[in-house]
C-alpha cells in the first residue's frame, strides 16, 4: 500500500513544490552560491550556509545547512557534482540500484522508484524512501543533468528541507 501511495504522491509532491513555493519561501532573501571550481550556481535562503563536506577533500561535495545550529543531517542538503551523464551518476550513487530495469532508491524499510523529471531544460530523476515508515525520517534524492555533468541533491528529515531543495533545483545552472 505504501509503495502504491508513494508512486502517486511523489510526482505530485515534486510538481507542487517546484511549481509554487509558500509565501514565506517566496519572500525570504536569497543568496547565490557560484563556484567555477565546482562548475555550478544555485540560490539558497538567507540563514543557510554552503560549505565543503567534512569528509571530502575535494569541492565536488557541498553541505547546505541552516546557520542556526543544525546539529544533525536532518537540517542538511548534500549537493554532489559528477562529471558523467545521469545513468552513470545513478550507477555510482550507493543509494540507487536497478530493479527490473528501473532505477530505485534503496531504503532501510521501503525503497522508492525513481521518477523521471524535468526542471527547466535539465533532465533528471527524483526518488524518496522510508518516509514515515518507522519514524518521521524521509530520505530524498534528486539528480539533474545537462547530459555531460550531473548534480545530486540529497536530504533526510523534515519536509521543510524540500522547499529549500526545490528552490535550489529551480535555480541550478551549470557553468
Amino acid at each position: 500500500m505504501y509503495q502504491t501511495a508513494a508512486r502517486i504522491l511523489l510526482p505530485l509532491l515534486l510538481i507542487a513544490c517546484a511549481a509554487a513555493l509558500p509565501t514565506s519561501a517566496q519572500t525570504t532573501k536569497m543568496k547565490t552560491f557560484r563556484s567555477n571550481n565546482v562548475g555550478i550556481e544555485f540560490q539558497y535562503p538567507d540563514g543557510w550556509t554552503v560549505k565543503r563536506c567534512i569528509e571530502s577533500s575535494t569541492e565536488d561535495c557541498l553541505m547546505v545547512e541552516k546557520t542556526s545550529g543544525a546539529t544533525s543531517s536532518t537540517g542538511t542538503i548534500l549537493v554532489g557534482t559528477l562529471d558523467m551523464n545521469l545513468e552513470g551518476a545513478l550507477g555510482e550513487n550507493f543509494m540507487f540500484e536497478k530493479v527490473n530495469g528501473a532505477w530505485t532508491m534503496k531504503g532501510k524499510y521501503v525503497s522508492g522508484k525513481a521518477k523521471r523529471i524535468m526542471v527547466g531544460r535539465l533532465q533528471g530523476v527524483a526518488a524518496m524512501s522510508d518516509c514515515g515508515v518507522k519514524d518521521l525520517e524521509c530520505y530524498t534524492a534528486t539528480l539533474l543533468t545537462n547530459g555531460k555533468r550531473t548534480v545530486s541533491f540529497e536530504t533526510s528529515g523534515a519536509v521543510s528541507n524540500a522547499i529549500v531543495r526545490n528552490r535550489m533545483l529551480k535555480t541550478l545552472k551549470f557553468l
